[in-house]
C-alpha cells in the first residue's frame, strides 16, 4: 500500500509538471505584442527598401528621358515641322494656342510644341514621345527662346512611362488655389488630341 501511495505521489507530480510545462507554451500577452511589433517592423522595413528601390528606379528613368530629350532636341533641328492650326482643334485648346509644330521622325512623332496667340502670352508646352508613347511634358512660361533649354530652367516638366505620370519637377514657384484636373492628366489629353490630328492629316 504504501507503495501505491508513493506512486500515486509521484504520478500526481508528474503531472502537475506536465500541466506547468504544457502552460508556459502558450505565450504571454506581453509576448504576443512584441511578435506583432516584430512582424510589423519587418513589413515596415520592407516597404521601406520596395520604396526605395522605387525611387531609384523612378531616379535612372528620369535621367534617361532627360537624355532622349537633349537628343531629340538634336535632332529636330534639320525636320522641318507639320503645322496644326487652332481650326483644327477642339475649342478649349484652340481658346490657348495659336498653332501646334510636330516634329517626326521616319514616319514617328518625336516632340511637339504648343505656340500661344500672338500678345496673349509667351507660355508654351512641349511635348516628347518615344516610339509613339509620351515620355515627358513641359511648360514654360515664356517658351518662346531656343530649344534644348536646361532643364532646371524649365517651368513645370511631368515625366510619363506606360501612359502614367511618374514624376514631377516644379522650378517656379507659382501656387494653386482651389482643386483642379491633375494637370498632368491634361497635358495627357492634349498630346493625344494633337497626335490624333496629325494622323489624320497625314492619312489624307
Amino acid at each position: 500500500m504504501k507503495r501505491v501511495l508513493q506512486n500515486l505521489v509521484l504520478l500526481g507530480t508528474a503531472s502537475l509538471f506536465l500541466i506547468a510545462c504544457s502552460g508556459n507554451d502558450e505565450p504571454t500577452k506581453e509576448e504576443k505584442m512584441d511578435s506583432g511589433d516584430h512582424m510589423m517592423d519587418q513589413h515596415e522595413k520592407m516597404m521601406d527598401v520596395e520604396k526605395g528601390v522605387m525611387m531609384q528606379d523612378s531616379a535612372e528613368l528620369m535621367s534617361m528621358i532627360d537624355k532622349k530629350r537633349m537628343d531629340i532636341e538634336a535632332m529636330i533641328k534639320d525636320i522641318k515641322p507639320i503645322e496644326i492650326t487652332n481650326k483644327e482643334m477642339r475649342p478649349k485648346s484652340a481658346q490657348k494656342w495659336s498653332k501646334v509644330h510636330v516634329y517626326a521622325k521616319d514616319g514617328k512623332v518625336i516632340r511637339m510644341k504648343t505656340y500661344p496667340h500672338l500678345g496673349v502670352s509667351k507660355r508654351t508646352e512641349e511635348f516628347y514621345f518615344d516610339n509613339g508613347k509620351l515620355i515627358l511634358a513641359t511648360i514654360e512660361d515664356d517658351g518662346m527662346g531656343k530649344p534644348g533649354k536646361d532643364k532646371m530652367k524649365i517651368d513645370k516638366l511631368y515625366y510619363f512611362d506606360e501612359d502614367k505620370c511618374i514624376a514631377e519637377m516644379h522650378n517656379t514657384n507659382e501656387r494653386e488655389y482651389g482643386t483642379k484636373t491633375s494637370e498632368s492628366e491634361e497635358l495627357m489629353h492634349e498630346a493625344q488630341e494633337y497626335m490624333d490630328i496629325h494622323h489624320m492629316k497625314m492619312n489624307k
